[in-house]
């Protein structure tokens, strides 16, 4: 009994100590995420409040290392439109030169009358994607920013990305610019498992996941659970950079097959 204790502790201890060892690649990141499930419009449609992925998603970058100067998160009623937009300007200026920026939002996205994709603040006003970007492009002094959004017409972003081809721009989105999204957490899940390190989206078995291998894995997820394409911008010299560094190797290649 006791040499199966004995056991049954170096079994868990290893498990911990691979997953200590698993760590983030957003090392001096800025982390700006605004999320909603609940309007002062009750004509918008509401989501559930419970198994919210938000909430995991902040968790881990507090869990890791990131100072709490450096988050921000606005969500539901803290996310009026007159703050969220003062608010994102006032953070952007913290940055240094070589800081990065990890933006995040979920909610409700749409196009506007000027066919601009939006973000719907608490107040239900447009916070366009083009806006957006190009704010991170004026007062962000970083030249690496990630852009991820789960809602429908999430893909604006990327279009905005692209815009600026100097600047290391990644966009990572739930849907295609002209279409809806599932009101599940599917994407944000499919995010927080590259940021946490799962091994099966190491496509190549390298012991690390690139931002490109999380792409394929959301792409595929997406796809395969929602029935819907999801859409993303990697610049090129940005498709190897490393999300995740230290995982865990697979034991077998079939893990994480589909």
């Amino acid at each position: 009994m006791m040499r199966y204790l004995l056991l049954t502790l170096l079994l868990v201890c290893s498990h911990v100590f691979l997953n200590a060892q698993t760590k983030t690649g957003f090392a001096k990141t800025w982390v700006f995420m605004v999320s909603l499930v609940e309007w002062e419009d009750t004509s918008i449609p509401a989501f559930e409040k419970d198994g919210r992925i938000d909430a995991k998603i902040i968790d881990f970058f507090k869990k890791n290392g990131i100072p709490a100067n450096q988050i921000l998160y606005l969500k539901d009623k803290q996310a009026n439109t007159n703050t969220v937009r003062a608010e994102f300007i006032n953070f952007l200026k913290k940055a240094k030169k070589d800081d990065n920026l990890f933006f995040y939002y979920s909610g409700h996205g749409y196009k506007n009358d000027d066919d601009k994709v939006c973000f719907t603040t608490y107040k239900g006003a447009d916070w366009s994607a083009e806006e957006i970007v190009s704010n991170v492009n004026t007062y962000f002094a970083g030249n690496k920013a990630f852009f991820t959004a789960d809602c429908c017409n999430s893909g604006g972003l990327s279009l905005e990305a692209k815009k600026y081809p100097k600047r290391e721009y990644v966009s990572l989105n739930s849907v295609v610019p002209t279409n809806k999204s599932t009101g599940n957490w599917t994407f944000s899940n499919a995010l927080l498992y590259g940021l946490e390190g799962k091994n099966f989206i190491d496509f190549n078995n390298n012991g690390n996941i690139s931002v490109s291998e999380l792409a394929k894995y959301i792409d595929e997820e997406m796809a395969i659970v929602e029935g819907q394409k999801a859409f993303f911008h990697i610049p090129e010299n940005m498709k190897n950079w490393v999300v995740t560094k230290n995982v865990p190797v697979k034991k077998n290649l079939l893990v994480g097959s589909r």
